[in-house]
């Protein structure tokens, strides 16, 4: 009896050991599923079965998504998936939910479950994991246990459809599967619990289908038996590939009725065009019976018609084609088409002869380009658009061809003006550049000339300093070359400062005619009233003139020039002139060459009119231009064989003339420190002599913002700068007019004198209105640098 009680407790500790050892807690940390699941070869760890585990991972399914009394779902992480179950109604994850998950591990039927005690919810709508491609090959392999639990999307026929009380079964194989090769199935399984919208009624047997789900283990008895599933979570986790035979049933359905209609409206359909097709029959016959008074309606067309038979012979002539041909329709009717519209098509030589054959061959219409040429009978040759087409009747027979034509010589004229004019801005776009490039070079120069005088010894020869002094006044000169390049570009208002012109004008008409054949003869008051005006684009005026008085004079002679003061009271201004009464400087541009034609005569100022061969006809109308945006007027009169008089007119100021409008000799000196910005380096270097020799501090910086940085640094050292110069165009860099803005920020009482080889510059016209204090054109003498310096020096010691 003692050994039975023995044995009975022997037994009963061996049957409680598992339980005593399953309910152990695992002391481990967080594990992964591949961890959870299968060792290195892939066998399941049976060690870790009942244990309680902690894992981390993104729910593919929520719970309450396949059963409503227990809540089943999935997680998985990049190692792979695991079945989710718990009797909790209190758990809740859904899918997107990336949660930390700790309970016991169970296996199901060969499938591993985590039965879960609690979980802690880590973050919300996380990405779900990629679905893998699953293959029909794998069902049958240990590889797809390796994928029980995840995610992923299988293809293939369908070979069965079932349903029980657990839900609704698709059978999935390949297709394609020859007699020798083995078959490969997985079940699709829907729910009837599920209350998501998936249905297995649109697809039959025979249908392609593409299913997104969680691979599972099937064991819900027949139709199938035990075997993998995958399990679709949402109505789109199931898609057709093509159409499904359900498609092809509806089509039959609906499609027969439908193309029995079809057909017979097509048979409808065909009747009434027999019976509209007699009726355009019958239409053409009368058409043709009123095909003179066709005829009298081209007469009526606004564009020239001419209608020809297939010999070429003109049967009808319109009002229009009459009026360019010059041959009436009497005259021109019966006459071949060459006689009567004799046209030639530039390019290709093509005439009215080989115009016509080619029309009636195409029977297409054909159109000529722009440029063609037609001759008439009386006047000058015309340019035409023309359309010819081929005259046909209805059941293709040709009768002839008709061509219509108007005169587009204004309107191709036009638009070569327009190209013209294109060009020239292209020019312009082009000048301004090198104007600006030039004026550098230039200001080089004339400062280094400038230079080299003022620093030469007393004792030196005096030719080497007239020599010197003469290089300074021809690169000074030089400027009016840079202002002619500027007509072409788009400068801004002129820049205006008080002057006596006399020398001017005497100036610049000795450098226009400099090496040519005509005299000077100039008569120049001595009290002149100082004008308001733009140095660079009164030379400007004053070549323009005297080089057309020159180019009337090709054996030589005489321009004269004067340039006298004008008083006018009320009405007594000449008739000729557009001028109110006051004061003004009168210069008068006299030639005695070949004088202007009177047809001519009123269009000189016209931009674009010149009467030379190779003019650009801009010179006058520039002219033109430049007086009237100095208040003034300009006239003209000629006479042939006697010659041709410009009459200019510019108002009187009372402003004074700045000595920088006289030849300074002398170098202005200061004190201060001064900063010069220019993207030349020799300029850099040009400057800080002159200003250094006039008793400056002077620093140097090649664009804006180091300007900027340099006016800082000073600013914040206690040794802030007097004055800066700003050149207005920095390529590739910050120029003038931006760096000021900046400067005022840094120091309010800075000084600034703008610069620029722009001389038409509306910031150069306007420098006070942009934030500067003075400006200094390209190029520019020592003297005139210093005195400008010196100038904005004073203004803020006043």
């Amino acid at each position: 009896m003692l050994a039975r009680i023995v044995r009975f407790f022997v037994f009963c500790g061996v049957a409680l050991l598992p339980v005593f050892a399953a309910s152990a807690p695992d002391e481990r940390g967080v594990l992964t599923i591949a961890e959870i699941c299968r060792d290195t070869d892939g066998d399941y760890l049976p060690e870790l079965l009942g244990q309680t585990v902690t894992a981390r991972g993104v729910v593919t399914v929520g719970t309450g998504t396949f059963h409503t009394k227990r809540l089943q779902g999935f997680m998985q992480d990049e190692t792979g998936g695991i079945q989710l179950f718990s009797n909790r109604p209190d758990m809740d994850v859904h899918e997107g939910d990336l949660i930390e998950a700790h309970g016991r591990l169970a296996n199901h039927k060969g499938q591993t479950q985590l039965r879960v005690e609690s979980y802690s919810l880590l973050q919300q709508d996380v990405a779900l994991p990629e679905p893998i491609q699953l293959s029909l090959h794998s069902v049958s392999t240990s590889e797809l246990e390796a994928q029980e639990g995840m995610f992923a999307t299988v293809s293939g026929r369908v070979a069965g459809k079932r349903r029980n009380q657990g839900g609704q079964f698709l059978l999935l194989e390949e297709d394609a599967v020859t007699a020798a090769e083995e078959k490969h199935s997985l079940i699709v399984f829907i729910h009837n619990t599920r209350g998501v919208g998936i249905s297995l009624d649109p697809y039959s047997v025979g249908d392609e289908i593409e299913v997104r789900g969680i691979v599972s283990q099937y064991d819900y008895g027949p139709p199938y038996g035990e075997d993998h599933e995958i399990l679709p979570r949402h109505a789109g986790d199931i898609r057709a590939i093509g159409l499904t035979r359900r498609f092809y049933r509806n089509a039959l359905a609906f499609g027969l009725p439908a193309a029995l209609v079809l057909l017979a409206w097509m048979v409808g359909l065909r009747l009434q065009i027999g019976v509209h097709t007699r009726k355009r029959i019958e239409a053409e016959r009368r058409l043709t019976d009123e095909r003179n008074r066709h005829a009298v309606a081209l007469r009526s067309i606004g564009e020239g018609v001419i209608a020809t038979d297939l010999d070429g012979v003109v049967t009808v002539m319109n009002h229009r084609a009459e009026v360019l041909t010059g041959w009436s329709q009497g005259d021109g009717v019966g006459r071949h088409l060459a006689e009567v519209f004799p046209v030639e098509e530039a390019p290709s030589g093509r005439e009215s002869e080989g115009l016509l054959h080619e029309v009636l061959d195409a029977n297409a219409v054909l159109t000529l380009p722009s440029d063609t040429g037609l001759a008439p009978r009386e006047g000058e040759p015309l340019q035409i658009t023309c359309t010819a087409s081929p005259v046909r009747t209805s059941q293709g027979e040709r009768l002839g061809a008709v061509f219509v034509f108007d005169d587009c010589s204004e309107r191709a004229r036009m638009e070569m003006e327009q190209q013209k004019a294109s060009r020239l801005e292209s020019i312009g776009l082009l000048a301004g550049g090198i104007a600006h490039d030039f004026n550098n070079i230039l200001t080089t120069i004339a400062g280094s000339l400038s230079l080299a005088r003022l620093d030469m010894p007393d004792d030196i020869d005096a030719d080497i300093g007239g020599m010197l002094a003469e290089a300074e006044n021809a690169a000074m000169d030089a400027r009016a070359l840079t202002n002619q390049l500027l007509t072409f570009s788009r400068g801004g208002a002129p820049v205006k400062e008080a002057m006596l012109l006399g020398d001017l004008v005497r100036d610049a008409a000795a450098f226009a005619l400099r090496g040519s054949n005509v005299k000077i003869e100039a008569a120049i008051d001595d009290d002149l009233w100082p004008v308001e005006a733009d140095a660079g684009q009164m030379r400007q005026v004053v070549q323009n003139i005297v080089l057309n008085g020159q180019e009337s004079m090709p054996d030589g002679g005489h321009i004269r020039l004067t340039v006298s003061n004008a008083a006018y009271g009320p009405d007594e201004a000449p008739s000729t002139l557009t001028l109110g009464e006051g004061k003004y400087v009168r210069v008068t541009i006299q030639d005695c060459g070949s004088g202007i034609s009177p047809e001519h005569l009123d269009k000189v100022f016209d931009p674009y009119f010149t009467t030379k061969r190779k003019g650009s006809g801009l010179g006058l109308a520039t002219s033109y231009s430049i007086i009237k945006n100095h208040g003034g007027h300009i006239t003209v009169k000629s006479k042939l064989t006697v010659g041709t008089t410009f009459d200019i007119h510019l108002p009187a100021t009372e402003a004074a003339v700045p000595e920088s409008g006289k030849k300074l000799r002398a170098l202005a000196s200061g004190s201060g420190r001064v900063l010069i910005m220019d993207d030349e380096e020799h300029i850099r270097a040009m400057v800080k002599a002159i200003l250094r020799r006039a008793g400056y501090d002077v620093a140097a910086a090649a664009d804006g913002q180091e300007a900027i940085d340099a006016c800082s640094s000073a600013k914040r050292d206690g040794h802030p700068f007097d004055v800066v110069i700003l050149d207005l165009t920095i390529p590739d860099g910050m120029g003038g007019q931006e760096a000021i803005q900046h400067l005022r920020e840094i120091d309010p009482d800075l000084k600034a004198i703008v610069s620029s080889g722009y001389s038409t510059s509306p910031v150069m016209a306007k420098f006070e209105s942009y934030g500067f204090d003075g400006m200094v054109p390209k190029p520019y003498t020592a003297e005139s640098l210093a005195h400008a310096v010196q100038r904005v020096c004073a203004a803020s010691s006043a």
